[in-house]
């Protein structure tokens, strides 16, 4: 199924997922397609902050749904990379 994700840019991401597909994942492919690490993520979707461990079914999530992207500030000292950018800044040296 595809669902679409709206930024705050209102530059649309189109996504190919399952029902059974993890937000954490749709958080990663966010992080690949736009570079905007995991922990600076929030999904919204029918004024719900969705949670990383949640699939798409458990939100009622269907084919051709859109979800909200916000993009949260960094904390001062947040200086040092979390593990998912340092997974990321590894695929990308692959």
């Amino acid at each position: 199924m595809k669902i679409y994700i709206i930024t705050e840019s209102a530059r649309t991401i189109t996504l190919e997922v399952s029902e059974s597909t993890e937000i954490m994942h749709i958080k990663f492919q966010i992080m690949i397609n736009e570079g905007t690490p995991i922990e600076l993520q929030k999904i919204v979707f029918d004024e719900l902050e969705l949670e990383e461990k949640r699939t798409l079914k458990s939100y009622s999530i269907v084919d051709n749904s859109t979800l909200y992207l916000f993009r949260l500030e960094r904390q001062v000292g947040e200086a040092d990379m979390t593990d998912e950018q340092k997974v990321f800044e590894t695929y990308q040296n692959l």
